[in-house]
């Protein structure tokens, strides 16, 4: 399974005063040189003594009244008069990434002593990398909290019943997967729904908002289970998924990102047209909305949302800190906790670790701190890593080729349905084909036996391409689809010298950074006695498997007639993957399963 690589851009934005520097740096795309700030002169050091910087890698909403706290803090605490505090603004994904593949100055910048990412979630997501155990303490006092909301632009959200009415993710689920949600309530000019992410999910609070939505939709992955009515049930839940993912817009690759977009927006006076929902914390809608000349972003507090953005401060044990920095860092966390410390951040947007309301939140009408709910437990990152890596999965790419059993029993009838093998097979391999992506190359073939140009036992009905393309004129999609739905049963089983066939032209058309998949659908054996033997197909595909170019075979076998233990052997040898259905429908279920993250390389 691949996943979009985030680029990241550096750009200086300034330097503070007195004895501290924030700098809004991200960390420099790869080979590109860090930018760094110089800390003022620590004016409190005595004659010959040297100042200790201080580093800390701060989630950028929080980092401008961190910066504005150091500039105080020799005044505040003794023990940081000779101490250099610099303030790195740094999207906490960013740090997780260096942190877990080794932390390197000369393309991530002056590694930091102090962390505070949004949530606690991220400290816990990157310390689930081997190389970051043991690096962050256990300790993480919460400096900050603010509530993760669902933010929409203020007509929009009247539109739903705001500021009295409640809104979840369940409903942001519908309301996205709905093609006429606003139309129906009479506001066509604002198109579609258009939730909106960041890309990649890597950054807060849109991992939580993606485990909200899989938990609204019941997609939560089991991984398997006896129960026949259970996996249909999950199968369902995952098809949801899977159309909802289409629909969600992303923006920037960085919440920062996304919302300078949706300010430029909202300056033209198109952000009706640019968003309709977005996961934020209610700092963040509290500081856009300051920003804001003519719309504002209002608050939902869902009850079935995430944990608190928590802001923990974590101290880092690596090779750069030592005794000097740990003592500042223990200084400065004095100085965020103290009265002070806490009115400074209060000021800025965010509560204090009671949770209480302020002044300065009830200064925007926009945001409804009475609304909030009691705040969710933390998530459980054991929880939390296989619902990302699911969600991230929806979003694949992959160079798929179907290859569909035609032969004459395939025209078996199905008990209690009126429809034969071939019939329910072509119903279930359309609805598969629905869900995919557009972006998706696909191909399909059939096979019999005798039934090519020269006699072959397989015949390509729609060439491998994609399927936002045309074939002969006709949109790809509708062209496979036509071709499904005019398959006839043929003659007999020539399953093995398919298999080898469709794999060898699997290799020829391989698609580096995608799925590549070839998916047999079959009924029965092998009964081309002309044709390769089981173990001469074994040795064919072991010549052709290259580890460096790998291609799945997914063999789906329906029926008592079907040979699973050679198709266990071949997909066995290519990595792949075996499916026995009860139903031949129930092959759109292998699609779905392809799709979000059942098989990946």
């Amino acid at each position: 399974m691949t996943t979009a690589l985030i680029a990241f851009l550096a750009a200086a934005v300034g330097v503070g005063v007195g004895l501290a520097v924030v700098s809004f740096d991200l960390l420099p795309s790869s080979g590109e040189q860090p930018s760094t700030a110089t800390p003022a002169s620590a004016v409190g050091c005595a004659e010959g003594e040297e100042p200790e910087t201080l580093r800390i890698a701060a989630a950028p909403e929080i980092a401008p009244a961190l910066e504005d706290l150091a500039t105080r803090a020799p005044q505040m605490e003794e023990s940081l008069r000779c101490s250099d505090i610099e303030v790195v603004a740094t999207p906490p994904a960013m740090v997780r990434a260096a942190l877990s593949r080794g932390w390197v100055e000369d393309s991530d910048g002056p590694a930091p002593h102090v962390w505070i990412p949004t949530t606690t979630t991220e400290v816990d997501l990157a310390r689930a990398t081997s190389s970051v155990q043991g690096m962050l303490r256990d300790d993480l006092p919460s400096i900050a909290r603010s509530p993760q909301v669902i933010a929409m632009p203020q007509p929009m959200a009247e539109a739903l019943g705001w500021p009295d009415g409640d809104l979840t993710w369940n409903a942001i689920a519908k309301l996205t997967g709905a093609d006429d949600a606003w139309a129906e309530r009479g506001q066509e000019d604002w198109g579609r729904f258009k939730l909106s992410f960041v890309e990649g999910v890597e950054s807060q609070p849109s991992i939580d908002a993606v485990a909200a939505l899989i938990r609204a939709v019941g997609a939560v992955p089991s991984g398997g289970s006896d129960s026949e009515d259970t996996a249909a049930e999950e199968f369902e839940a995952r098809a949801q998924l899977l159309l909802l993912e289409r629909k969600v817009d992303y923006l920037g690759q960085t919440t920062e990102e996304q919302l300078d977009i949706l300010r430029e927006a909202e300056r033209d006076g198109e952000l009706l047209q640019a968003v309709s929902a977005l996961p934020l914390t209610e700092q963040q809608v509290w500081q856009f909305n300051r920003d804001a000349a003519e719309t504002s972003l209002v608050a939902w507090y869902p009850d079935d949302g995430g944990p608190d953005a928590d802001y923990p401060y974590a101290t880092i044990d690596a090779a750069w800190s030592n005794e000097a920095t740990d003592l500042a860092a223990n200084a400065f966390l004095d100085v965020l906790q103290s009265s002070e410390g806490r009115r400074r951040l209060q000021q800025a947007g965010f509560r204090d670790e009671s949770r209480q309301s302020t002044s300065e939140l009830s200064e925007q009408d926009a945001v409804r701190p009475d609304k909030a709910p009691p705040a969710p437990e933390p998530m459980n990152v054991a929880l939390t890593a296989p619902l990302l890596q699911a969600w991230r999965g929806l979003s694949q790419t992959g160079n798929i080729l179907s290859v569909l059993d035609v032969s004459g029993s395939m025209a078996t009838e199905v008990p209690d349905t009126g429809a034969t093998r071939l019939e329910l097979s072509i119903q279930g391999s359309i609805a598969g084909l629905q869900l995919f992506d557009p972006n998706t190359i696909a191909g399909l073939w059939e096979f019999s036996t005798n039934i090519g140009p020269n006699d072959e036992d397989y015949r390509e009905l729609i060439p491998l391409g994609p399927l936002d393309g045309e074939v002969d004129g006709t949109p790809a999609r509708e062209a496979t689809i036509a071709a499904l739905q005019s398959l006839e049963p043929e003659t007999d089983t020539g399953l093995y010298d398919t298999i080898a066939a469709a794999y060898a032209h699997m290799q020829e058309n391989y698609q580096p950074d995608r799925l590549n998949a070839l998916v047999i659908f079959t009924d029965g054996r092998n009964d081309d006695d002309d044709g390769l033997s089981l173990q001469e197909l074994q040795t064919e595909l072991r010549d052709m498997v290259d580890p460096e170019r790998p291609i799945f075979v997914l063999a789906v076998g329906y029926g008592p007639e079907a040979d699973f233990e050679a198709l266990n052997a071949v997909t066995t040898i290519t990595d792949g993957k075996l499916y026995p259905l009860d139903r031949p429908e129930d092959i759109r279920n292998v699609f779905i399963d392809v799709q979000t993250g059942g098989v990946s390389g």
